[in-house]
């Protein structure tokens, strides 16, 4: 169980406590990933570890900001398990997660679920003595109920009808295999300040092929209050972390993930059927080239136009690189593109302005994740 918290120890002790309560005789182990709190919070987890039948490991980092994704990781590679669930440091979890979430495993599947937010008035209600005894649901609202009923009769529509993007992934509730979870290279860690680091990952795992699934609302965890963070914005789209969630052409496999990867592991399949040495001279030295003869998955694949017809289904991100005239005959691999490079409308290539090498760098770093913000001030390169 991994549970990343930052300075909230008073809601990280009924965490632990509502773990501790958990119903059978589970076979776990707990990883408290924290985000560089200096207050009280090793202590907490150092004398819940004294009491505790199973191991209870505590790993933290220098605090940089908002680092969720990165203390999710952390907490993974810290842990020895071959499935892993997820709960955040200011959730209290019903007797039966833990139990519910196992029976329900299956391979190429995530288990989430939406949680049980309160006031907070029956926050504060919610404690240590109330946890052991299992009795937390009823502090839950009417409404908040009738909220996770509507929410768990959506999820199974979007699963029934195989929605591209849908049925949400909850990173404070959720559980999957270690090997699903490394398949993708886990959460992002370019995702700083608060949101859609749990979009991201669940976008990646349906591009692998792996489902969400809902969990039933009886094992929704509850969701203590506390005030917002600072960098939540007052609607979602306008958060910091969006413009890159939605950039287009995103690979399956994050590079600053669970293991952080180099360019050169990046594999791009050009679409020739051997790359000459002109080829060579328009492209970055960084990354892992192929030839359309190569065969499997591809990360990008660049299409060289003049030279070439189409692209293949078998990569994450499609970019179009035209060196020569933009006539009409592109067209077609433009519509399929993810992002186009081209000659600036007054200069050829080869002249010293424009550098079809720099201005593909820029895209490769920026799709992959090497580079966050994509600079187009005098660059002509642009989404398809």
């Amino acid at each position: 169980m991994i549970v990343p918290t930052f300075e909230r120890p008073a809601h990280l002790r009924r965490t632990l406590a509502s773990i501790d309560a958990q119903v059978g005789n589970q076979a776990i182990e707990v990883v408290v990933t924290d985000d560089g709190s200096t207050g009280e919070t090793s202590e907490v987890v150092r004398e819940y570890a004294k009491s505790c039948p199973f191991p209870v490991s505590f790993v933290t980092h220098q605090h940089a900001g908002f680092q969720l994704a990165r203390c999710r990781n952390e907490g993974v590679a810290a842990s020895r398990a071959e499935y892993l669930i997820f709960i955040d440091g200011d959730c209290v979890i019903p007797p039966d997660f833990v139990r519910e979430h196992l029976r329900r495993r299956r391979r190429g599947i995530v288990l989430s679920s939406d949680v049980a937010r309160l006031p907070k008035d029956a926050s504060e209600r919610l404690t240590l003595d109330r946890i052991a005894a299992g009795d937390i649901r009823k502090l839950i609202p009417i409404r908040e109920r009738l909220r996770l009923r509507w929410s768990r009769t959506k999820a199974r529509f979007y699963e029934l009808t195989r929605h591209p993007r849908k049925p949400r992934l909850f990173g404070g509730a959720n559980s999957l295999w270690r090997a699903d979870y490394l398949a993708v290279n886990g959460y992002d860690e370019n995702f700083t300040g608060w949101g859609a680091e749990d979009d991201d990952l669940r976008d990646r795992l349906k591009r692998c092929g792996i489902r969400i699934r809902s969990t039933p609302p009886h094992v929704a965890p509850l969701h203590l209050w506390h005030p917002p963070h600072a960098t939540n914005p007052a609607s979602w789209r306008d958060g910091n972390n969006v413009q890159y969630l939605l950039r287009p052409g995103k690979l399956r496999r994050c590079v600053r993930g669970f293991r952080k990867l180099e360019r050169s592991e990046v594999l791009v399949r050009v679409l020739r059927v051997e790359i000459g040495a002109d080829e060579l001279a328009v492209l970055p030295t960084s990354y892992r080239y192929v030839p359309l003869n190569g065969s499997g998955h591809a990360d990008v694949e660049i299409a060289l136009f003049p030279g070439t017809s189409r692209f293949t289904n078998h990569a994450d991100c499609r970019v179009l690189l035209i060196l020569g005239p933009s006539v009409s005959a592109a067209e077609p691999l433009e519509t399929q593109a993810d992002y186009v490079v081209r000659p600036p409308a007054n200069e050829t290539p080869g002249t010293r302005v424009w550098s079809p090498r720099s201005e593909l760098e820029k895209i490769l770093d920026h799709v992959c994740g090497f580079r966050l913000q994509h600079d187009r001030a005098g660059g002509t390169a642009e989404a398809a």
